[in-house]
């Protein structure tokens, strides 16, 4: 094994013992990956009536402020930014990280490593769980940004590509492919769309009224609106709003 390979995610999540990676992160060819995997969707079947475990997050009204100029968007809540002629920022938008605010890690891939569109380039280590986020464009990764996460949940924050961006991908032009690209407009309609799911989705859980209103407060479209939802309520709200993501 080299020496150089990074640690297990099951590890950085505490779940495994010590544990390095020979593939590099490479979970999708793991067979140690896909043996845990079975294992905690056994035991979500064990635990799906414990309403005990909860995760935080932050459901925030979609607007034109998340939309920033120069940073291309996908449906599953990813954006890219072109750096140089052959490498491309990416990250994910403002509203994901209001759900993700309860993340207490993030693993990403080391440098010179191949990821390939639609596979997981990111693992976010929530309480008990772990998200992948998956990208939508090729390429081998330049640098990579493990402070990204600093500012997640911030109140003040304010974007800036050199801080918010998770990994730096080096592009061929034949490996790119512009046709899942988002306007503007279908960036914001995506996220009204989203919002208005999410609402939907936990009204029962908070007593909210037609408007997404908490019946003892105000609406919750502030960023500092936390809502405390089930582990069960979480993973339906995530599975529903992402795209090509997984949550385990």
């Amino acid at each position: 094994m080299n020496i150089s390979s990074p640690l297990c995610i099951w590890s950085e999540v505490g779940i495994a013992g010590y544990k390095l990676c020979p593939l590099h992160l490479d979970c999708e060819s793991c067979e140690f990956h896909r043996q845990m995997l079975s294992e905690r969707e056994a035991d979500h079947i064990v635990e799906a009536s414990d309403d005990v475990r909860s995760v935080d997050i932050s459901l925030m009204q979609p607007g034109d402020g998340m939309f920033h100029p120069g940073c291309q968007y996908y449906k599953g809540h990813t954006w890219i930014r072109k750096n140089s002629y052959d490498s491309y920022f990416l990250g994910i938008d403002s509203w994901l990280k209001g759900l993700l605010v309860s993340a207490n890690q993030l693993v990403l891939p080391m440098t010179d490593v191949k990821v390939q569109a639609g596979e997981c380039f990111a693992w976010v280590m929530l309480p008990r769980s772990i998200f992948y986020i998956c990208t939508p464009i090729s390429g081998v990764v330049k640098t990579a940004n493990k402070d990204a996460i600093r500012y997640w949940a911030s109140d003040e924050h304010e974007f800036a590509v050199e801080n918010d961006y998770l990994i730096e991908l080096n592009v061929q032009s034949e490996d790119f492919d512009s046709s899942k690209l988002l306007t503007k407009q279908e960036f914001l309609e995506n996220l009204e769309r989203d919002f208005a799911s999410s609402v939907e989705l936990i009204r029962d859980e908070y007593s909210l009224d037609q408007n997404g209103t908490l019946q003892n407060g105000g609406p919750i479209k502030a960023i500092d609106k936390r809502i405390e939802l089930p582990m069960k309520v979480f993973t339906k709200l995530i599975e529903h709003i992402s795209v090509g993501h997984r949550l385990i």
